[in-house]
């Protein structure tokens, strides 16, 4: 009986070992089986946006309107319905104080058809570009439509740059045009290129304005219809190209007339012999771009006029020297309108030099533009072009990988135990389907980009093929996922990085020439005799030029401050360029700005030392006063007054014997960030106390993740140079008590009281 009994219990044992055997295969099958996940519902489940809105994309898909609108809608802007906002009605439009709250307007549709949106405004205050939502019929209808902006316009302050003592020519002020604005609404990234459509019914509808921030005048606001643009081939069937008698018209592209952005200024450069202007010995400003102006939707314009009416080509000289073997891409404009498809997508190609670029066809024929005598305006304005299906894939399967990161760092930490299993494909919801479909997107992506993009986009395909890589062996070894997690995240930055680079368009120009048919433009390139010639001059004015940046002489001129700097040749013009606009326009002194390398002790040495000097180490001030060898600034009557533009106590390290010999030219402080997807999540309050801080560090880190309070080993040449406060929050943290780190006499530390100890 008990053999049998054994040999039942042994029969019994084995079938449970074969049962969980076969359980765990058919568990593992079922996690890394992609083939048996219906595709319509993973695509459901896992396409999860942060925001509960459709994409711009999918709203034009589902509208319902296809049509184009073929007129003009101007909306009453009279009587309206303000909400929380301080509005005052004015004779046209209406003024919108500190910009807060919403307003509404009732308008009507005649004829149904898709609109574009386009605004007349008027900032009421120096600021940023206002931005706001846009709400049709009390509703947000796409992604992007409550973050709109709409951009000020700039200009150079002067038709001509500025220059040091020596005639080198540094870039104008940028100043503001004001005035009305005219914009029509698009995407704020410019990923989606046209301007926005709306589907309008016919009948009646809403518009609302929610909260731009700031004082600004709305003067009207129409529903226009969109640009309706055809190929050169069909705006030039009618063409009747003859040879126009006239001039070339050149335009120096750094005189830009309107720009979108005051950081696109004007710049030089003396290191081609074929620039407009250049001269080997100074420096001049001859060109603009370069990566100020890469964002996608600024634009440049510039104002030309036209003496014979006639059929034009249009020539640029270019440079485009950052997008490695990749292109840059700009829309051109002739009197505000697209002439041709073509100019909406004109490219750039990468280049060493620079280079002339006609706008012309495959086969090298120039398009052909039809100008009228009298003024004229051309625009180019930054497109990411075809980029932009890309950028748009590309951005969902990021937002998803993010957000599956966080999920799995919650569970395992950034670091997990290699001997636990944690199982991801069961703790975390449609883990496998998620991964599969990033996986396979990311294959499309890249072989997409390949077709299209050639050559052009080899790294950022080169990063996503290795993110598919690490998603294909998480998915093939669920039970291990985990050790991948590191790999995941490298390779999910690296490819976050390059969603981003891939719609920069960087570009250089230096001229635009608009050519008359029948002519040749101006190739003003220089052949080797002239660049030889050219460097050769510049070489020996290396050796003869002046580089103090005033033409006076301290050592005779009472009225002039010699400064020392140890910086770079451009550092020190901005610099001076700052003295001279506001120091000496202001004090009508002179500043005599020289670079050295020498130190402060070798100038004092050789007699030869200067008024002032920047950028010394916090140490040699003091070492030097208590010497004599520097003068007290608290004699100067002003010392008080020039003190209150520093924080309370900046001069203490610059102090001794009652004496101060220096003041700080930079000023550090701490500063909180936090990741708002994260506490959203968490359901986290910005913390505004130590205690509040605590509790929600405590959550943070039960879901393994962590918080960062700065703090560097002290030791003794760090602490001197930089200062205790600098790499020790207890300093901060004593200072928000309203305590000091010593007494009141500076003879000891005040750290063993009982409030420092509460605060340590």
């Amino acid at each position: 009986m008990n053999t049998v009994r054994k040999k039942i219990m042994r029969f019994l044992s084995v079938c449970l070992i074969v049962s969980v055997f076969l359980s765990s295969v058919a568990l593992q099958t079922a996690a890394v089986s992609a083939e048996e996940i219906d595709a319509a519902a993973t695509t459901e489940d896992v396409v999860s946006s942060s925001s509960e809105l459709q994409t711009y994309y999918d709203y034009i898909e589902n509208c319902g309107i296809s049509n184009k609108a073929g007129s003009d809608i101007d909306v009453p802007l009279a009587t309206f319905v303000a909400e929380g906002a301080d509005v005052v009605a004015k004779d046209i439009g209406v003024t919108w104080n500190e910009g807060n709250g919403s307003i509404t307007w009732n308008f009507t549709v005649a004829e149904a058809g898709l609109y574009n949106i386009r605004l007349d405004w008027q900032a009421l205050a120096t600021g940023f570009n206002p931005n706001f939502g846009i709400m049709i019929d009390g509703q947000y209808l796409f992604e992007g439509m409550d973050d709109i902006v709409v951009k000020r316009l700039w200009r150079n302050s002067s038709d001509k740059p500025r220059t040091d003592a020596q005639g080198n020519e540094y870039a104008q002020e940028q100043e503001e045009i004001g005035g009305t604005v005219s914009t029509v609404i698009r995407d704020s990234e410019g990923v989606v290129i046209d301007p926005y459509e709306f589907a309008l019914s016919a009948g009646a509808h809403t518009i609302t304005l929610v909260e731009p921030n700031q004082s600004i005048a709305i003067d009207k606001i129409s529903f226009i219809a969109p640009e309706v643009v055809e190929s050169y081939e069909k705006v030039s069937a009618s063409y009747d190209v003859k040879t126009t008698d006239a001039d070339i018209i050149t335009i120096e592209a750094e005189n830009a007339d309107i720009k979108t952005s005051q950081s696109i200024i004007p710049k030089s450069n003396n290191s081609d012999a074929g620039m407009s202007p250049s001269d080997a010995y100074t420096t001049k400003i001859n060109y603009i771009g370069g990566t100020s102006w890469q964002t996608s939707g600024s634009s440049l314009t510039w104002k030309f006029d036209v003496d014979v009416s006639g059929y034009y080509y249009i020539n640029l000289r270019y440079k485009q020297t950052d997008l490695v073997n990749g292109e840059s891409w700009r829309w051109l404009k002739i009197d505000g309108k697209t002439p041709f498809a073509e100019a909406k997508t004109l490219r750039f190609p990468y280049g060493t030099s620079w280079k002339h670029y006609t706008i012309a066809d495959s086969e090298e024929n120039p398009y052909f533009i039809w100008l009228d005598e009298g003024p004229h305006t051309i625009s180019l304005e930054v497109t990411v072009g075809d980029q932009a299906e890309y950028f748009n894939r590309l951005s969902e399967l990021i937002d998803i990988l993010g957000d599956e990161y966080i999920k799995m760092v919650m569970i395992t930490s950034e670091s997990p135990d290699l001997n636990r299993d944690y199982e991801l494909f069961n703790q975390i919801p449609n883990f496998t389907e998620t991964l599969t479909y990033c996986h396979d997107g990311l294959d499309k992506l890249a072989e997409d980009m390949s077709a299209g993009l050639g050559e052009n986009v080899s790294q950022a395909v080169a990063a996503i093929r290795n993110m598919s890589r690490v998603l294909d062996n998480m998915i093939r070894s669920p039970y291990i996922a985990q050790q991948y997690i590191k790999d995941y995240y490298t390779n999910y930055t690296s490819v976050s990085s390059w969603l981003y680079d891939m719609i920069k368009m960087p570009l250089s120009l230096d001229q635009i020439q608009i050519v008359p048919a029948g002519k040749e433009f101006n190739n003003n390139n220089p052949n080797f005799f002239q660049k030889l010639a050219y460097d050769t001059v510049r070489l020996i004015s290396s050796f003869t030029s002046d580089y103090s940046l005033t033409n006076n002489d301290a050592s005779t001129d009472k009225g002039t401050i010699r400064l020392w700097v140890n910086w770079g040749q451009d550092q020190t013009a901005v610099l001076n360029s700052i003295i001279q606009d506001s120091f000496t326009a202001q004090t009508g002194i002179n500043v005599q700005l020289e670079i050295v390398s020498a130190s402060l002790i070798n100038g004092i040495l050789a007699g030869n030392f200067p008024d002032l000097s920047l950028h010394m180490s916090r140490t040699e001030p003091v070492n030097l006063g208590i010497r004599g060898a520097l003068t007290d600034l608290s004699k100067f009557e002003d010392f008080e007054e020039v003190l209150t533009q520093f924080q309370p106590g900046s001069e203490e390290p610059y102090s001794y014997g009652g004496a101060t010999y220096a003041l700080p030219d930079t000023q550090s402080f701490f500063l909180m960030f936090y990741r708002t997807d994260i506490f959203e999540q968490l359901g986290l309050q910005v913390p505004n106390t130590w205690e509040e801080f605590l509790h929600c560090a405590t959550i943070i880190q039960r879901n393994n993740m962590s918080v960062y309070v700065p703090y560097t080993q002290i030791v003794a040449s760090t602490t001197v140079n930089a200062g205790i406060g600098n790499l020790n929050m207890y300093p901060t943290l004593m200072s928000q008590h309203g305590l000091s780190l010593y007494n009141e006499d500076g003879t000891a530390t005040a750290m063993t009281s009982k409030k420092a100890l509460d605060v340590f």
